[in-house]
Parts: C-alpha cells; sequence; structure tokens
C-alpha cells in the first residue's frame, strides 16, 4: 500500500508474507553485491578483516576448549596438582621444578601417590615433530631443532654474561630436543583407501 501526504510517500510492508520478506532479501543482497564490486579495495579488505577474525575467534576457542573446556585425559583429574618452586627473595616469583628438586621430594613423599616431572624444551619440540613428521621433511625438521638450539645458546651466552661451549649445547641439545624421526608414512600410502564397488 501506498500512502501519500503532500511530499511525504512512504509504504507499508505486511510483515506476514514470507514471499515478500524473501523478495526484501534479495534486493538487498543484490545492492549489497553491486556495492562491493564497485569499490574491489573495500570489498578486499572487508573481506581480510572478516577472515582474520574468524580465524583468530576459532583458534583462540580452540584453546580454551582443550585447555579449559575439555577434561584432562587423566583418570581421577581433580586429584591432580601442579608444584612449582618458589623464590624467597622475590615475593610470589614461581619458576619451575628442577629434576633434582623432582627426585628429593618423590624420594621424601608421603602425601603423593605419584609425582611425576615433565620437562617443557622437549615436550614442545616432540609436540612440533609429531606433527611435521612426514617423509621428505626431515632436513627442515632438523634444521628447526639447529636453529632452536643457536637460539637457546644466544640466549644462555646473554643471561649468563658468559660464553656457554657450543659443544656443552650439543650435549643439552640431545637431552632437551629429541632427534627428528619421520612419524607418519607417505600421504599416497597413508591415505590410499581401495573400495570395492
Amino acid at each position: 500500500m501506498q500512502y501519500a501526504f503532500g511530499e511525504l510517500h512512504f509504504g507499508v510492508v505486511r510483515t506476514g508474507s514470507i514471499a515478500g520478506w524473501i523478495e526484501t532479501l534479495g534486493q538487498d543482497l543484490r545492492y549489497a553485491a553491486r556495492g562491493l564490486c564497485k569499490a574491489p579495495a573495500f570489498t578486499l579488505v572487508a573481506v581480510l578483516t572478516l577472515a582474520l577474525g574468524i580465524g583468530g575467534t576459532t583458534t583462540i576457542f580452540s584453546a580454551v576448549d582443550a585447555l579449559l573446556l575439555r577434561p584432562l585425559p587423566y583418570p581421577d583429574q581433580n586429584r591432580l596438582v601442579a608444584l612449582s618452586t618458589t623464590y624467597p627473595k622475590f615475593q610470589g616469583d614461581q619458576g619451575p621444578v628442577s629434576a633434582t628438586d623432582a627426585a628429593h621430594w618423590r624420594a621424601d613423599n608421603r602425601v603423593f601417590e605419584q609425582i611425576e616431572c615433565a620437562s617443557w624444551p622437549d615436550m614442545v619440540v616432540q609436540g612440533y615433530f609429531n606433527y611435521y613428521a612426514v617423509p621428505g621433511n626431515i632436513g627442515s625438521m632438523r634444521l628447526f631443532r639447529h636453529r632452536l638450539l643457536g637460539l637457546w645458546w644466544h640466549t644462555l651466552c646473554r643471561r649468563s654474561q658468559q660464553r656457554v661451549p657450543w659443544k656443552k649445547m650439543l650435549g643439552l641439545q640431545d637431552r632437551w630436543f629429541p632427534e627428528p624421526r619421520a612419524l607418519h608414512p607417505y600421504p599416497a600410502v597413508r591415505f590410499a583407501a581401495n573400495h570395492p564397488r
């Protein structure tokens, strides 16, 4: 229905009509598509912004889901505790537990069923290797391990104010960073499937 009052014209849309609603939606989508085609730079920026926003949101939700929402893969997880070292000189500062402290606590333990110690660097490197350990990628994994050792060496030299011998670093590498090896078969073998028809 169309109404006119002097110079003012307006229309009344019937809300009960689904066909009218779909037609209006189609007109809006065509208008938006024409506007996006007229300004390709704006379209590119808008699409990239949406992609980054959706990707970031998905990543954050995946991390929150894995760390906070999903239960840990241990039985009686409500009985797990994390131990840390506190430094008396620095109030409230905590650090990781050394292997020596963990061995002493394990020997003197009368409270816990079991005390285990996990080393952080080898878990990170092993996780990286578990993901990228495909045939043909061993060279780049060795390069990653070598560069990681170089970064660790530079950090130790800078923090200790003295030069750490490279031979000592190679010993630390063998202890903390696992040797890369192929853990997955070639994709053609892994995804090959014969379906009888």
